[in-house]
């Protein structure tokens, strides 16, 4: 760009903005004469407008006050050129790697994080969508709603099709520690099995829900109210969403090549995240110390900072997509210990996070973050058991999942079960599921299968800790085989 006269002129801000020199001179910047920093040619050309008068000096003191004033001073009627050339150098200094606040909304339309909730109205008229007008729970339904019958079938714009089916939970009749197999017992390899660990084959007695099915499992408790049982939801891909996949598995990668496994003595990895109270033997409550690995303190909180925007970004989707009834139950529980949300050693608590897709960062500074007690999982397979709650559900999802060619079962194992349910939930990239993890669950045997997870646990014994001691006791604990309640899966 050539040397500019710096010539004084009598016109005031707006005749300057508006000359054809100044708007030819914006219109010939470039994106590289604003990032990474103001290159010669864009500083040449605001000390220029900034000595045309005195007027002006106040608006250039940066590019950003400049475009801002600029915006203010012309409009479309009288100059729709000058406007044009604002608005292009206004776009020239925006960071392509934040995200705007168009992006951000784009970005929470195409999640689905604001759509109506699936309350119990909306669920019956799904099931009422679905089953002959004298089915007997249809019916009783009906009944017990009375004059909050819905008269319409909601769309369904977020998931995919969705199907509401009552169950019975029978007794949790297979022992704890067992390994689930979908393949015959006689053809698993023996390898897998711990010293006096039982294998236990899938009968005709187990319903599979299709790795494309979203079905929420209903029964009826002894009040004659509507219990959830187990909801699988999986929202249909789109361009953000799978954008997304390849962050959440680069960030659950690095957390387990740099923080330790809580479950060594299990197939796959399992790290915690967020407050725990330490091994099974300690009466501590505090924030873990996950790394194995000698990272600096810079490098620790960033990653933190990823690993609570994805867990957070979940718990965002599970309430949004998840029935209003199973996250009421989970958030009254939080209000009622108490509990902080996510927080770590190198990030503390409060509010906002942040994630990455398609290289653009974006930055939720208000938003809640997710309960205080996560697990991240790769290649984990859960043997038969039961965890206390405090909430009376777990949160699980899995971000990822690969099955190796050749595989013994063709669409592989590691799917999560519910033992009392006699039910089986086929895994596919995308799936989030609640569970109440007080009754036996776990996951098959994995067969070729190698799933990307994340759990949200809501241990019983976190809460009673925090009820004692956690609020003024907060400490740093290590994170060790053991650490907090039972064996959370995903």
């Amino acid at each position: 760009m050539p040397r500019f006269s710096t010539t004084k002129t009598p016109n005031g801000f707006y005749a300057v903005v508006t000359s054809d020199k100044v708007l030819d001179m914006l219109s010939s910047l470039t994106v590289k004469d604003f990032h990474p920093e103001h290159s010669a040619s864009a500083k040449q050309c605001i000390e220029y407008i900034g000595t045309l008068d005195d007027g002006s000096k106040r608006f250039t003191k940066t590019w950003e006050t400049f475009v801002r004033a600029g915006l203010g001073h012309v409009s479309a009627d009288s100059d729709p050129r000058a406007v044009e050339v604002f608005r292009q150098v206004k776009e020239l200094l925006r960071d392509p790697t934040k995200a705007t606040h168009r992006q951000k909304r784009g970005f929470i339309k195409d999640l689905g994080l604001e759509g109506e909730a699936l309350t119990e109205q909306r669920l019956y008229a799904i099931y009422r969508s679905q089953v002959p007008s004298d089915d007997p729970d249809l019916l009783r339904w009906a009944k017990r709603l009375g004059d909050s019958v819905p008269t319409d079938v909601p769309p369904q714009e977020v998931l995919g099709a969705l199907s509401v089916r009552f169950c019975e939970r029978r007794k949790d009749d297979i022992p704890t520690s067992t390994l689930l197999t979908e393949i015959p017992v006689e053809e698993c390899d023996p390898m897998n099995l711990k010293p006096r660990q039982k294998r236990m084959h899938t009968d005709s007695s187990w319903e599979f829900v299709g790795e494309s099915e979203s079905v929420i499992f209903l029964s009826w408790d002894d009040n004659n109210q509507i219990q959830h049982e187990l909801a699988i939801m999986r929202p249909l891909p789109n361009d953000t969403r799978l954008a997304l996949v390849e962050w959440f598995t680069s960030v659950i990668n690095s957390a387990v090549r740099d923080r330790r496994n809580v479950r060594p003595n299990h197939i796959g990895n399992m790290v915690q995240i967020g407050y725990n109270t330490g091994p099974c033997h300690a009466k501590v409550t505090g924030l873990a110390k996950s790394f194995q690995r000698t990272l600096t303190p810079d490098k620790m909180a960033a990653s933190d900072t990823e690993v609570i925007g994805m867990v957070s970004l979940f718990w965002s989707l599970m309430k949004a997509w998840l029935p209003q009834d199973v996250i009421a139950q989970i958030t009254n529980a939080l209000d009622e210990h108490d509990l902080s949300r996510i927080a770590t050693r190198n990030v503390k608590a409060g509010a906002g996070f942040n994630i990455q897709a398609s290289g653009v960062n974006y930055r939720f500074d208000y938003e809640e973050r997710a309960p205080p007690e996560a697990y991240l999982t790769y290649g984990y397979v859960a043997h038969v058991h039961a965890n206390p709650t405090y909430a009376g559900w777990a949160l699980a999802a899995c971000v990822q999942r690969e099955v190796e060619d050749g595989a013994k079962l063709a669409c592989g194992g590691a799917n999560f079960f519910d033992v009392g349910l006699r039910i089986i939930i086929k895994q596919s990239a995308g799936t989030i599921w609640a569970f109440r993890p007080q009754f036996r669950h776990g996951t098959t045997e994995a067969h070729g299968a190698v799933n990307w997870g994340i759990t949200f646990g809501f241990s019983e014994r976190l809460a009673k800790a925090w009820d004692a001691e956690g609020r003024d006791k907060q400490i740093a604990i290590v994170s060790k085989a053991g650490a907090g309640e039972g064996n959370p899966d995903a």
